[in-house]
């Protein structure tokens, strides 16, 4: 029946002198054509999806800015660099934590690499950097290569030679200080801060925005370090104060909520406060005992984990111990008994377990404590003190 009508249609089209409908090499290649354009669009879709599912997991970072050609002298000025700031590590900084080991790692790489090949000209950052630089040091390597390429108020030259640039770095009082303020910004990823971050688009109140890469109080500006936001340093003593609360610094878990390279200045800081930072994880390190100038440390309301280090407990001018509002675990050692001047100490609204240990009451200074909302289970003697709030805990008995 069906062949009939098709019969009887072309049969009508001849004798109406009606052309009849062929596909023509051409349809036949543009509806190919179409085919595979449309393949193309939804296999490209289906990988972009799946890169975008599998984005959070992965260790590297993907927000890094392109790395633009570099010619060889360029990369000697990074290696250039790294050596003049492990010289000074070397000669000013006494101390067992190992910040030169990242110093070493930059220059191993620098070394390795061919300024000619394609693993330095036109490629990004993460395809230049072996594993150990693309994560765990991640931070001292563009700290060292901001201050050799980037940082204008150094080395006012931006065509510099590596000779004159280490011959500037070498030359600057404070190196150290500037580099470990660097690190700093890197490691709590300073580019996607709430304000006064090196990008132009940050707001950031004091400077004038109409001219481009300013000093003023941005960070990693054209201007000394202690001008940039929230850090101020005492011509006097040289003391620095560090107060970068709530300006959503961030990090990866698994690190040290504090970088080392601060550590360079141990006798220098006497206030540290990164709280109100939600994003920002990590532990507090061993090395925080180093800090012996250090007055007062305020990480709460962060995603501070892990314990509170033995280490903490030789901070002799502590005053002031804010990790409250946090994950931090484990017990309050008795030795927190010793630190003499602590005057508040607010550690409610965490994990912490075990026996308030009796020992707080040989802390004549100590004027508020606060430890409600943890899991303690048992509360010792206590003396000397004008506030204390223990609700929201396990107790048996008081």
């Amino acid at each position: 029946m069906m062949e009939k009508i098709v019969k009887n249609r072309r049969s009508n089209m001849k004798a109406h002198n009606l052309p009849t409908l062929r596909r023509s090499p051409q349809v036949v290649k543009h509806r190919h054509g179409r085919v595979f354009f449309l393949l193309v669009i939804t296999i490209s879709s289906i990988l972009l999806l799946l890169y975008a599912m599998k984005g959070p997991s992965m260790d590297i970072k993907l927000e890094i800015h392109p790395y633009p050609s570099r010619l060889p002298e360029e990369k000697e000025r990074v290696a250039a660099l790294a050596k003049i700031v492990l010289d000074k590590v070397e000669t000013e900084y006494t101390g067992t934590t190992d910040v030169s080991g990242p110093l070493d790692a930059i220059l191993q790489w620098s070394q390795s690499i061919d300024g000619n090949t394609k693993g330095w000209n036109g490629k990004t950052q993460m395809d230049v950097l072996p594993l150990s630089l693309s994560s765990e040091f991640y931070p001292q390597f563009m700290a060292v290569r901001w201050l050799a390429l980037d940082d204008t108020y150094i080395s006012a030259d931006a065509n510099a030679d590596a000779d004159a640039v280490a011959a500037a770095a070498g030359a600057y009082s404070t190196l150290l200080q500037r580099y470990a303020l660097s690190v700093l910004y890197f490691a709590s990823s300073g580019d996607t801060w709430d304000r006064c971050s090196r990008i132009s688009s940050s707001p950031c109140e004091g400077e004038d925005m109409a001219v481009e890469g300013a000093g003023g109080r941005r960070f990693l500006g054209n201007s000394s370090e202690c001008e940039w936001e929230g850090i101020t340093c005492s011509r006097k003593d040289g003391t620095i104060w560090i107060e970068l609360t709530s300006n959503n610094l961030s990090s990866q878990p698994g690190n040290s909520i504090i970088p080392m390279e601060l550590v360079l200045l141990k006798k220098k800081i006497q206030l540290l406060w990164l709280s109100s930072n939600l994003h920002l994880h990590g532990t507090i390190p061993d090395y925080v005992g180093e800090f012996s100038e250090l007055a007062t440390l305020s990480l709460f309301d962060t995603s501070l984990s892990g314990t509170i280090p033995d280490s903490l407990l030789k901070l002799k001018k502590l005053t002031a111990l804010r990790l409250h509002n946090t994950s931090l675990e484990g017990t309050i050692s008795s030795h927190m008994g010793n630190m003499k001047k602590l005057s508040w100490l607010w550690l409610h609204g965490s994990h912490l377990t075990g026996l308030i240990p009796s020992e707080l009451g040989k802390l004549r200074e100590l004027n508020a404590l606060t430890l409600h909302g943890n899991d303690f289970d048992a509360l010792g003697k206590l003396r000397e003190l004008n506030a204390l709030t223990l609700h929201g805990n396990d107790f048996d008995a008081l």
